[in-house]
C-alpha cells in the first residue's frame, strides 16, 4: 500500500479553460518493415587538423545512434549506397533518403554542416549549419538528430528531453536526471533524505517531488536553474504523487489531510487547493490527460487497486481497468489515445490501454518486475523501472514494447519521469 500511494505519473499538454481538441499523429508498429528508410552516410572533413581528427566519423555515429533507436525510422547500411543519387536512380529507383554531413574543429568551435538528400535530386532538399564546443558533441548531436527527425517527419521526437529519476544509495534516495538515452546522469540532491516521486514542469525549469525531509511525506518544488527547493504542500497525513498539467497552471495529487488519501488539485504555488475525490478508499497516482480536461488514478474503491477516471472538476466518476487483482501508476500518453500503467500478473508489467478501458496490451514480461511507466514527450517511448537484470534499473521501450533496452547502470535507479522536449535554436 506504500507503493501505491507514493506512486507519480506524467503528463504533458494544453490548457483545460482554453483548450482546443488535440491533434494526434497516426502511430504505426515501430518495426523495420513500417518505420521510414534511411541512410546516414559517412560525414567528411574538409581539412585534416589534429583538432577534427576523428570527429566526423564520432558525430555521424552519435546521430545514427539516435535516429536508430527513436522509433521512426530503419536505418540502412550505407555501403551500398552512393552519394551520386542521381546516376544510381536510374538503375535503382526507390532510393531512400539519405543524411550527408561535414565537420570541422576548429580551435574554438565545431561546424558541422548537415544535409539531407532525396535521389533523385542531387542536392539537399534541407541543409542547415550548427555551430558548438566540442565538448558539447553529444548534446549537439541530439540536436542534429531532432531537426533532422523534425524536417522528414513533421515530429519533434525526444532527443533534446531528460528524464528525471530516483536513485537509492543505502536508506536514503536522490533525485537525480540524465539525458534522454541515459548519458551524462547527475545527482540533484545529496541531502541523506528519502526524495521520491518527480515530476516536470511543462517548461523544464522545476521538479515537483514528494520528501520525507521534515519526518513527513510534503511535496517540494526544485528549481533546476537555482538549486533552490520550497515547499508546495506541508500539513497532517500524507502528500504525494504531484503531477503538473500540460500548461503548468495546475498540480494534482495525493493527500490524507482529511484523513484518508484522495485526489486534490492545487495551483503551483498552492493556492486554489480543492479536493476532487470522496470515497472510503485510497486514493492516489493522478496523471493528466493531454487535454487538461480529465484525470487518471488509481483506487481501490472497488477493493482492489485499480485505474479510474474522471472529469478536471472531480465529476463523472469511472472505472476503467478490469483485468487484474493490482493496478497502479496510470500515465496517460501525450496523444491522448492510451493510458500505461503497471498491472500485476505474478510480478507487475507494463501494460497499455485505450482511455475507456479497451485494447489492453502487456508490453514487458519475466524475468523480473517492471512497473513505474513513464511517456517519453513525443509518446513513441515508455520509459520503465525493472529488475529484470536484477537489482532495480530503468529501461526504454518503443510504445508497442519492442526494443527495451536498459539506460542505468552502476546504480540503483527507479522511477523515472520524462521532461519535456528543449527547442532546437
Amino acid at each position: 500500500m506504500a507503493a501505491l500511494l507514493l506512486g507519480a505519473a506524467a503528463c504533458f499538454f494544453p490548457r483545460f479553460l482554453e483548450a482546443q481538441p488535440p491533434t494526434f499523429t497516426l502511430r504505426v508498429e515501430t518495426t523495420s518493415v513500417q518505420r521510414m528508410a534511411l541512410v546516414v552516410m559517412p560525414f567528411s572533413s574538409d581539412t585534416a587538423s589534429t583538432w577534427t581528427g576523428d570527429l566526423p566519423q564520432t558525430l555521424r555515429d552519435l546521430i545514427e545512434e539516435d535516429l536508430a533507436s527513436c522509433g521512426y525510422f530503419n536505418i540502412l547500411d550505407p555501403a551500398p549506397y552512393a552519394a551520386d543519387t542521381a546516376s544510381l536512380f536510374l538503375t535503382l529507383p526507390n532510393q531512400p533518403p539519405r543524411i550527408i554531413g561535414n565537420a570541422e574543429a576548429g580551435w574554438s568551435a565545431v561546424t558541422a554542416n548537415i544535409g539531407i538528400t532525396q535521389p533523385p535530386v542531387p542536392t539537399p532538399i534541407h541543409m542547415r549549419e550548427f555551430r558548438f564546443i566540442a565538448d558539447e558533441l553529444r548534446s549537439n548531436a541530439h540536436r542534429i538528430a531532432a531537426w533532422i527527425t523534425k524536417m522528414l517527419t513533421g515530429e519533434d521526437g525526444a532527443f533534446t528531453s531528460r528524464i528525471a529519476f530516483v536513485a537509492r544509495q543505502s536508506r536514503d534516495k536522490h533525485l537525480w536526471v540524465m539525458d534522454w538515452d541515459g548519458a551524462s546522469p547527475q545527482a540533484l540532491t545529496q541531502d541523506g533524505e528519502i526524495n521520491i516521486s518527480p515530476h516536470w514542469t511543462p517548461d523544464g525549469s522545476c521538479l515537483f517531488f514528494t520528501s520525507f525531509r521534515r519526518g513527513n511525506a510534503d511535496i517540494y518544488r526544485y528549481d533546476l536553474v537555482t538549486g533552490r527547493i520550497s515547499v508546495a504542500v506541508s500539513g497532517p497525513g500524507v502528500d504525494s504523487a504531484p503531477v503538473v498539467s500540460a500548461d503548468g497552471e495546475w498540480v494534482a495529487f495525493s493527500s490524507s489531510v482529511d484523513g484518508n488519501a484522495e485526489i486534490f488539485r492545487m495551483r503551483p504555488d498552492g493556492t486554489q487547493r480543492t479536493r476532487l475525490t470522496v470515497s472510503w478508499g485510497i486514493d492516489t497516482s493522478p496523471t493528466w490527460s493531454p487535454t487538461g480536461r480529465e484525470i487518471a488514478f488509481t483506487s481501490d474503491r472497488s477493493g482492489s487497486p485499480q485505474i479510474w477516471r474522471m472529469d478536471f472538476d472531480g465529476g463523472n466518476v469511472r472505472r476503467i481497468s478490469f483485468v487484474g487483482d493490482y493496478n497502479d501508476s496510470p500515465v496517460w500518453s501525450p496523444r491522448g489515445d492510451l493510458i500505461a500503467y503497471a498491472g500485476r500478473n505474478g510480478d507487475f508489467q507494463i501494460v497499455t490501454m485505450t482511455p475507456e478501458g479497451t485494447n489492453l496490451r502487456q508490453l514487458t514480461s519475466p524475468p523480473g518486475a517492471s512497473y513505474d511507466p513513464a511517456w517519453s514527450p513525443d509518446g513513441m517511448k515508455i520509459a520503465f523501472t525493472s529488475t529484470r537484470g536484477g537489482s532495480e534499473a530503468i529501461w526504454v521501450m518503443n510504445w508497442e514494447g519492442s526494443d527495451p533496452r536498459k539506460i542505468t547502470s552502476g546504480i540503483v535507479a527507479m522511477a523515472p519521469q520524462w521532461g519535456p522536449i528543449e527547442a532546437v535554436k
